[in-house]
């Protein structure tokens, strides 16, 4: 599968698993995928809140890597 490809089924499970996120008015973005590294960027209320490192980070790479294999590390911008 080819980065493109790679990048849209990112963005799909981003989708499905933020839906928490949401919920308090933030949410998740796919910025880039290389290198078996997924790069997300907080928006919305998430950016600087103290709760996203309380176990929510944690849960959401943990989620990705069991959704999709090829994602070794998931790197969290705007925190």
């Amino acid at each position: 599968m080819n980065n493109k490809d790679m990048f849209a089924v990112i963005a799909k499970a981003v989708q499905d698993v933020s839906q928490e996120l949401q919920l308090h008015n933030g949410t998740l973005e796919v910025v880039d995928f290389k290198d078996g590294v997924a790069y997300l960027a907080l928006k919305g209320a998430c950016v600087g809140c103290q709760s996203v490192g309380c176990g929510v980070i944690s849960n959401f790479e943990y989620s990705l890597k069991v959704l999709i294999p090829q994602i070794n590390r998931v790197v969290f911008l705007g925190r």
